[in-house]
């Protein structure tokens, strides 16, 4: 279980985190122990992520999102998991999907079935803050791309917050994707991510 000390919008106390709740989130396995102190100091986007799940109740409620970019295997997924767990503690329980799978999303019946018939993609469309992991350019799958750019200005709309992670440049997203690029820039700040692999962590535990 894991408790976060936040900059909280009201007085209850922060929520235990279990197993159970990772879950619920389909938080990756492998990102169930990312913390901010797992983070070497040198980072630099290490601050920005401190002041963000500090304060994470505040930002998915004012819907302060985050794109996280940089390299492959420098961190950016486990950051996102680190927010999701943040803003969990503080009874804004999340989702977190991966991009590539968008499309099966649209049939996926979720197992925490609130609502009889609700497939994945609805319960992404409502949850208060989702996470897309490694939101990919892919220009030969106009489905993915609909898919996608309408789960993000359904989001945008409704003022819900949102965390991406891509390897993309922000410069990349707009050239081959303007149409979502510019919904993107209403509702995410860019951070960019480097120098940490949690990925790689992880591995040496084997």
């Amino acid at each position: 279980m894991i408790t976060h000390k936040s900059a909280n919008c009201n007085t209850l106390p922060d929520l235990e985190i279990t197993v159970n709740s990772y879950k619920l989130m389909r938080i990756p396995e492998q990102h169930y122990d990312c913390t901010i102190s797992n983070i070497p100091d040198h980072c630099e986007y290490k601050e920005r992520l401190k002041s963000w799940t500090a304060r994470a109740e505040y930002n998915v409620i004012a819907n302060k999102g985050i794109l996280l970019f940089g390299q492959y295997s420098t961190g950016k997924s486990g950051a996102a998991a680190i927010c999701l767990k943040a803003a969990a503690t503080r009874r804004k329980i999340g989702l977190y999907l991966s991009a590539p799978m968008l499309v099966e999303y649209v049939f996926e019946k979720t197992m925490y079935n609130f609502n009889e018939g609700t497939t994945m993609i609805n319960r992404a469309r409502s949850v208060p803050l989702l996470v897309i992991d490694e939101l990919i350019i892919d220009p030969g799958n106009p489905h993915y791309a609909k898919t996608l750019e309408s789960l993000i200005r359904f989001r945008m709309d409704k003022k819900l917050c949102t965390i991406i992670t891509t390897n993309h440049t922000t410069q990349e997203l707009q050239e081959h994707c303007p149409s979502m690029s510019a919904a993107l820039r209403q509702i995410v700040e860019p951070v960019e991510v480097s120098g940490h692999d949690f990925r790689k962590a992880f591995e040496t535990k084997w």
